[in-house]
């Protein structure tokens, strides 16, 4: 259970027909190793706000006065909900479900090697208040366990990556990177 008596979001992993529930905590390098600020004082000790100017250099913008939005090509105003994705051939883009909304069945598994040519984005710690001993020793087979994670319901979910220690369970996502062969070195 989270702080004030809230309930954090559940994933569920299904392996060969078991369901395994985890919480999920995000780490993050605040968490990790803290962090420090820059504080900017004017010449009598207050603190400096930070704003933006038109275009002109006339009109002072304060922190929170610039929004982003979409137009059409009248110039008119677009809600959001009005928007809708498409692939490059103009077909409607199919949202992925959010990985919270069913169970995963986990069942592909990667190398090492396979999870080394990702960039990873965020780690996320499973806390089970079941224990995960079994669903440790799942985790210690050959491979780790892969599926697309989607925190929330979106157009493209992340590769998302199973891995155990003793005493506890990470979930890494991020997307693949493309490395390019450049060639061999030949001696001259």
């Amino acid at each position: 259970m989270a702080k004030w008596g809230v309930m954090a979001k559940e994933l569920v992993f299904k392996i060969n027909g078991k369901g395994f529930f985890f919480a999920v905590v995000k780490l993050d390098r605040k968490k990790l190793y803290g962090w420090s600020e820059t504080l900017a004082l004017d010449e009598k000790g207050e603190k400096c706000e930070l704003v933006s100017m038109d275009a002109s250099g006339t009109i002072v913008i304060p922190k929170g006065g610039i929004g982003m939005g979409a137009i059409n090509s009248r110039g008119e105003w677009v809600n959001k909900s009005e928007l809708v994705a498409v692939y490059e051939d103009g077909k409607p883009a199919d949202l992925v479900p959010s990985s919270f909304s069913a169970p995963i069945e986990l069942g592909d598994r990667v190398t090492v090697e396979e999870l080394f040519d990702h960039e990873i984005k965020a780690v996320y710690q499973l806390d089970s208040k079941d224990g995960c001993e079994e669903f440790q020793k799942q985790l210690s087979g050959s491979g780790i366990y892969t599926f697309t994670f989607n925190y929330r319901e979106d157009y493209e979910g992340m590769n998302a990556f199973l891995v155990g220690t003793e005493h506890f369970v990470y979930l890494l996502t991020g997307q693949k990177m493309e490395f390019s062969f450049v060639g061999s070195m030949k001696r001259g």
